[in-house]
């Protein structure tokens, strides 16, 4: 008798076990949101996993190319699945362009695409944010990357000049915009401040350096413009910085009256 209790007590942990494991899975499934894209983009397996708290981007390539990037939001489109829950595999491939001006709106695309912003002839991906009434352009490398294994690393945008000035306007009447000549290798960024501060930055693909032989595109001269009013006119200083020693140096500074 006392061996028939217990093999029924083992058979009724077995089972809460059993019904605990499935509440698991629904209550993540409840909160979770897995949209797979169908296609591989540009050779990449991508999916987009959204929480509660946030939202991950995971790029996977054979057995040593797996990357995830985080971000607060799905991207604009994919915005439909803001508020659903589940699995998805999703019809929609991210778009592979080579933009003479960084402009979604002139060029209707999506809000997240693949472009070579470097020249070294693999696309980044990039990921378009909103911010201070002007769209924001993250350039993530993801093709040079070093991954071992099949452990997922963090992948984090571009952060040095001139990739974090990367912007165009949020509606065309905004004057932000970042124009590429792929013939010159160059790159020319018109970036606003405020109301009296704009910006005018060139950039180039250059060789060697401190970056050893491997070519890397830098900021080679930047114009500062500032406006300060005066009476019934006012004053434009203008400074002039150009590369040198590998840093941009102040070489001239004028006021012109208006």
């Amino acid at each position: 008798m006392k061996h028939v209790l217990f093999y029924i007590l083992i058979i009724a942990l077995c089972a809460c076990n059993t019904k605990g494991q499935q509440s698991l899975s629904s209550s993540v499934a409840e909160s979770t949101c897995v949209i797979k894209l169908k296609n591989l983009q540009n050779g990449y397996n991508v999916s987009f996993i959204r929480e509660e708290d946030g939202c991950t981007i995971k790029f996977c390539k054979g057995d040593f190319v797996n990357l995830y990037r985080e971000t607060a939001r799905l991207p604009r489109c994919l915005s439909e699945y803001d508020s659903v829950y589940g699995k998805y595999t999703v019809d929609f491939d991210i778009p592979i362009v080579k933009l003479d001006t960084l402009d979604i709106n002139k060029y209707n695309i999506a809000d997240i695409f693949f472009m070579d912003v470097n020249f070294d002839g693999k696309e980044d991906f990039i990921y378009t944010e909103l911010g201070n009434g002007k769209l924001l352009y993250e350039c993530y490398d993801i093709e040079n990357e070093v991954v071992e294994g099949k452990k997922p690393k963090l992948v984090k945008p571009l952060e040095e000049e001139p990739y974090n000035m990367f912007a165009s306007g949020s509606i065309p009447e905004a004057s932000d915009y970042t124009v590429f000549d792929y013939q010159k290798k160059e790159i020319f960024i018109y970036t606003t401040s405020g109301c009296c501060t704009y910006y005018n930055t060139w950039a180039k693909l250059l060789e060697g350096g401190n970056h050893g032989d491997k070519p890397y595109v830098k900021v080679v001269k930047q114009e500062r413009h500032s406006f300060q009013k005066e009476g019934d006119g006012g004053i434009e200083t203008v400074e002039t910085y150009v590369l040198t020693n590998d840093s941009l140096e102040l070489v001239e500074k004028k006021d012109i009256p208006f």
